[in-house]
């Protein structure tokens, strides 16, 4: 077994009346002088040699007073060393006011940022389009591909010779088709007639589902 000893000097908090006593008596052998405050509140921070202790033995202290003439006038005649250093630490507080706000913000953008991950979008992905394009040398698809559906392939010729020629039809005075809404049950060929139009006018194709295109405008989860 064996004790470790702390070799580090404590700092002891003296009262002003005792620093003033040390003060006269000459046992004071540092003082830095340090404004803490407007208020004319400054701290004494030194070293002074106890009673009945060896030459080379000192205690540091500290001492938080207001300075007053008594107190000038005891460290000019009895402390061999007096370095005043009144400090303004404007920039430090200023900083040290702002650190909640700035850590406030931080987080906020953690925050945010994760909630972005999770949904799995980006504030700048917002309002773009999610629509597939395929392009017409990628699968050419045309009317011979889809089978039946004779009366809609022939209502649905008028899309296509528009988009081989528009300005034909601009030059005629013709009435632009605006689309075409295609209804029936799932597997009755919508998608492909749309794809057959697309080749046979030789256009890209667009595909995108109707929750996408609801919240490309609306936003997730409409």
């Amino acid at each position: 077994m064996y004790v470790r000893r702390d070799n580090r000097a404590q700092v002891q908090e003296l009262k002003i009346s005792d620093l003033e006593a040390f003060l006269a008596a000459g046992q004071v052998t540092e003082v830095k002088l340090r404004e803490v405050s407007s208020s004319n509140l400054w701290r004494l921070e030194g070293k002074y040699h106890p009673e009945n202790a060896p030459a080379d033995q000192f205690q540091s202290f500290r001492c938080n007073t207001i300075y007053t003439d008594s107190l000038d006038k005891l460290l000019r005649e009895h402390c061999p060393v007096r370095e005043a250093t009144p400090s303004n630490n404007l920039l430090g507080n200023i900083l040290l006011s702002l650190l909640p706000i700035l850590v406030l913000v931080l987080l906020t953008y953690w925050f945010y940022g994760r909630m972005i991950s999770a949904s799995g979008r980006s504030a700048l992905q917002f309002g773009r389009s999610r629509a597939r394009r395929m392009d017409p040398g990628q699968e050419k698809i045309t009317m011979k591909d889809v089978a039946g559906c004779e009366e809609a392939k022939e209502d649905m010729q008028e899309i296509v010779d528009f988009l081989k020629d528009p300005e034909k039809f601009r030059r005629l005075g013709g009435k632009i088709p605006r689309g075409a809404l295609l209804i029936g049950p799932p597997g009755t060929g919508k998608t492909l007639l749309a794809k057959a139009i697309a080749g046979e006018a030789d256009v890209p194709f667009f595909s995108i589902s109707g929750s996408d295109f609801v919240e490309m405008f609306v936003g997730v989860g409409a």
